[in-house]
C-alpha cells in the first residue's frame, strides 16, 4: 500500500474499520513512518483530552451573544432629516417617471384633440365658446420633445449620481 492512510486513521483508531481494512492500516503502519507519527499524535490528543476535566462553567450561549454585542461599536444614528432626504432622494425616479408618463397622455390627448379639430368634429360645439384656439401640432410636437428631453437628462444624472454614490463609501466623499 503505496497511499498515506491519513484518511483512515481516526476510524481505525476509534476502532470503527472493519477486520479487512483494520489489516490494511496496520500492514501500511509497519511500512509509513509519517503514518505512525499521525497515529502517535492521535493517541496523545486522546491523553490530553482525558487529561483535563470538561468545563462546566460555560455562559448560555444568551448571553455569550447580548454581551458580544454589548461589545460591538454601534452604528451612529442618522439624523431624521438626513433619513427624510435619503427617501426624497430615492423617489426621483418614480416622480421623473410618473411626470413622463404624465406629459406623454398629455401629449397624446393634445394630438387627438388637434386632429379632431382638424377633421372639423368639433368646430360646430365650441365655435363660440372658445376665444383661443387649439394649438397646432407642431407646437406641441415641440413641447413634447423638449419636455421628455428634460425628464431623460434629470433621470441620466439622477442614475449617474445613485452610481457614484454606490460605489465610492461616504469616507471617501470627504477631501482634505
Amino acid at each position: 500500500m503505496s497511499d498515506h492512510v491519513n484518511g483512515w486513521l481516526t476510524a481505525y483508531f476509534d476502532g470503527e474499520l472493519g477486520e479487512r481494512k483494520s489489516h490494511k492500516v496496520e500492514a501500511h503502519l509497519g511500512e509509513c513512518r509519517s503514518c505512525r507519527v499521525e497515529l502517535e499524535r492521535l493517541i496523545a490528543m486522546r491523553a490530553l483530552l482525558q487529561e483535563h476535566p470538561e468545563a462546566t462553567n460555560l455562559i448560555p450561549a444568551e448571553l455569550f451573544v447580548s454581551q458580544v454585542g454589548l461589545k460591538l461599536s454601534r452604528r451612529s444614528a442618522r439624523p431624521i432629516m438626513s433619513s427624510g432626504l435619503e427617501t426624497i432622494w430615492r423617489l426621483v425616479p418614480v416622480l421623473l417617471l410618473s411626470t413622463w408618463v404624465f406629459v406623454q397622455t398629455l401629449f397624446i390627448m393634445t394630438t387627438l384633440t388637434g386632429f379632431a379639430f382638424d377633421l372639423g368634429l368639433w368646430s360646430d360645439l365650441l365655435n363660440g365658446l372658445s376665444p383661443i384656439s387649439p394649438p397646432g401640432l407642431s407646437t406641441t410636437v415641440v413641447w413634447n420633445l423638449g419636455l421628455s428631453a428634460l425628464i431623460g437628462i434629470l433621470l441620466l444624472s439622477w442614475a449617474a449620481s445613485w452610481w457614484i454614490r454606490s460605489h465610492n463609501s461616504p469616507e471617501e466623499w470627504v477631501t482634505e
